[in-house]
């Protein structure tokens, strides 16, 4: 049978529409011809192959047409990124979406995720790491074991021992840092056990027992101002239910636990959220963090320490750092942080400040965790361009917390003198005196006293989203280091300009002076100047490039990949040890 013939079989399974509604060159027919056109065809002979002798299995043993089907989809893609490097040069949401940088099997399995097809993705798990991890765990589904049986036999569509593909895995990546040997034999060994037994299925403990193999995430987090109670008007806000939204979909149960009385179970039932005081989290740790794959331990270093020694071997710990506000990374925090396996930041900025201070406190001496970006998203139901919406001149508009060290106060002063030229001028504030986990002594009764001045509280996501589209300019100026600027990122999204302070990441959303004004220095005088330059013209929308933000599923599908190449360096760290 012809490639295109398995195609033509697969090509209108309802796994694929929405696959190939966004992405038409990625049908399973076009497919074909993207695998024909590559060099010596050693990659439509591999998947021809395997697609061959997966039928005739299915002719000897026990298939049912679901997992032929499903095995038939993961043959198709399971090498699909080897060749798809010239569309993503031209295509920045599939560059987004594949990640190739991580390699095709996660790319692969990135693209299923993306179009909500979590089993699919599994499936796609041939890394021998990956395979021995789902093995020990009881979550290798059939077609997932096809696929390996199929591609631990078999060299560019030529049928050959387990032995011999394992001399030939060797000889092709044996030398690569990230290579696995232990890994690899034991996936080889599994391999010959299953073709011994002539594939009867329930010989084989290791098997998934439902649909998706789930995997269990802790998010452990302070209460932490305006984006970390993760109900009510600042669900939109908290990245960690985010990120939670788009896991409860791809087999991840979350259960997201903090510092404050909120109490919630969302997304038919994956997602839990669980609020108690901070003595009461320390206490009952040992239980929260029992018979976890995954545990967050946003900000607290001194967590890590004590979540290190009590977490199952197989899990993995990741210190999560959103925040950063003296722009420094402490000794004493640095030496918490060794505890955990990876550190994810937010920036590039901030893992060079973490990986500088590693290296200033540490050197060679001792081995520290690899840092990682895992960049914050945004909501596009909300924030986006909208031409159609007029923006009202005079318009300013503060998102954040109500606080000296946000520079309201600045803000304030500077609006006075512009309001005192520009009638028209009028300052909005959305927002609260709470800010990591206290109120402030800012004092709101000041605002009522401003003319011009709004004061509107904690809003929803759409109602900030009205205030930004409507904005002739937004506004943040810190005095603290910034580590990302969420309210910056919202107000450009919109197509809003903005004014900073030169104030951490602050910069990064304001790349031009169409965009809007750094201020090199931040005082009364110089926010006042840039607000009389911007008010005095007409307002207009200048829309964000393209490539700079991305929305929480692509943050999702970074979590998940991150989770995935550390899981493989956890059980590689368990081997070197035994």
């Amino acid at each position: 049978m012809q490639l295109k013939n398995y195609a033509v079989l697969i090509e209108n399974n309802k796994i694929l529409q929405e696959l190939k509604k966004e992405f038409p060159f990625l049908s399973p027919v076009n497919l074909v011809d993207i695998y024909a056109d590559q060099l010596n065809r050693n990659l439509y002979n591999h998947v021809l192959s395997h697609c061959n002798r997966l039928t005739e299995l299915k002719k000897n043993i026990n298939i049912s047409d679901k997992d032929y089907f499903e095995s038939l989809i993961a043959i198709f893609y399971h090498d699909c990124a080897k060749v798809l490097g010239k569309f993503v040069r031209n295509n920045i949401s599939l560059k987004k979406i594949l990640a190739l940088q991580y390699g095709h099997s996660i790319a692969a399995r990135r693209l299923f995720f993306y179009f909500d097809q979590p089993r699919m993705a599994h499936h796609l798990r041939h890394n021998s790491t990956d395979f021995v991890l789902d093995i020990a765990n009881r979550r290798v589904t059939i077609p997932q074991l096809l696929l390996n049986v199929l591609d631990k036999t078999d060299i560019s569509g030529k049928v050959v021992s387990v032995e011999e593909k394992y001399a030939s895995i060797l000889q092709k990546i044996g030398h690569h840092k990230e290579y696995d040997d232990f890994s690899e034999k034991i996936a080889c060994k599994y391999i010959t056990r299953v073709l011994k037994t002539n594939f009867n299925f329930r010989e084989y403990e290791f098997l998934a027992d439902q649909n998706i193999p789930s995997i269990n995430v802790l998010f452990l987090q302070r209460f932490d101002g305006k984006y970390c109670p993760p109900i009510g008007k600042y669900k939109d806000t908290n990245s960690n239910l985010k990120i939670a939204e788009f896991l409860s979909r791809w087999g991840y149960n979350s259960e997201i636990l903090h510092e404050g009385n909120f109490k919630k179970i969302a997304y038919d039932g994956s997602v839990k959220i669980l609020g108690c005081d901070k003595n009461t989290i320390d206490d009952l740790l040992p239980i929260y963090v029992a018979k976890k794959d995954l545990v967050l331990t946003e900000g607290s270093t001194r967590r890590c320490k004590v979540i290190s020694k009590i977490k199952p071997a197989l899990s993995a710990q990741v210190l999560l750092l959103r925040t950063l506000a003296t722009g420094k990374f402490s000794r004493r925090r640095a030496c918490n942080a060794l505890s955990a396996d990876e550190v994810w930041v937010m920036t590039d900025e901030m893992k060079s400040i973490i990986e500088q201070s590693f290296n200033k406190y540490f050197g060679n001496n001792k081995k520290v965790p690899s840092v990682k970006v895992l960049q914050s998203g945004y909501d596009p139901k909300y924030f986006y361009v909208d031409e159609k919406i007029k923006r009202i001149k005079g318009k300013i508009v503060y998102v954040g917390a109500v606080s000296k060290i946000k520079g309201v106060d600045i803000l304030l002063k500077s609006f006075k003198k512009v309001k005192a030229k520009l009638s028209y001028a009028q300052l909005h504030i959305v927002g609260d005196p709470y800010i990591y986990g206290y109120i402030n002594k800012f004092d709101l009764s000041k605002l009522k006293k401003i003319n011009g001045v709004v004061y509107h509280g904690v809003c929803s996501a759409s109602d900030v989203a009205k205030h930004l589209k409507t904005a002739h300019v937004a506004v943040l100026a810190t005095r603290i280091y910034e580590t990302f600027g969420k309210a910056a990122q919202q107000a450009r999204l919109c197509g809003t300009k903005l004014i900073v302070s030169k104030n951490g990441f602050l910069p990064f959303h304001v790349q031009s002076k169409e965009e809007g004004i750094v201020l090199d220095t931040l005082n009364a005088d110089s926010l006042s100047a840039a607000l009389f330059k911007i008010l005095s013209e007409d307002p207009q929308t200048v829309p964000p490039p393209i490539d700079r933000y991305h929305f929480w599923r692509i943050t999702a599908l970074d979590f998940i990949t991150h989770y995935n190449l550390l899981s493989r360096r956890v059980i590689q760290k368990l081997q070197r040890r035994s």
